[in-house]
């Protein structure tokens, strides 16, 4: 995706997720992430829907989505999605445009 803001990047997917057409990307850590650790993901995720909203007007992502895949071993192996829609998604990417115009001035 790209956007007039100057950016652009790759996500992962857009699917059906819980009913809901998802923009999601795929993280891969050691440990589980709290939704609070997620920020900085989910800005990204937001910089992708706004993009994507710019680019595709008539096909509207209704929540993002981070699929955490977690563990150093087997044994500790685990998931965790976490969502985000509507006010949330707004607030994600009203934090993202600030980001971009104080790298931009």
């Amino acid at each position: 995706l790209e956007h007039t803001l100057g950016y652009q990047r790759k996500f992962d997917g857009v699917g059906v997720f819980s009913g809901k057409v998802t923009l999601f990307d795929h993280k891969k850590t050691n440990r589980r992430k709290s939704p609070k650790q997620l920020i900085n993901w989910f800005q990204q995720l937001a910089a992708y829907h706004q993009a994507h909203g710019f680019l595709y007007p008539d096909h509207p992502i209704e929540q993002i989505a981070i699929f955490n895949i977690f563990g150093k071993t087997e044994d500790e192996l685990g998931t965790r999605v976490t969502t985000l829609d509507g006010q949330e998604i707004t607030a994600q990417t009203t934090r993202f445009n600030t980001l971009i115009a104080g790298k931009t001035e």
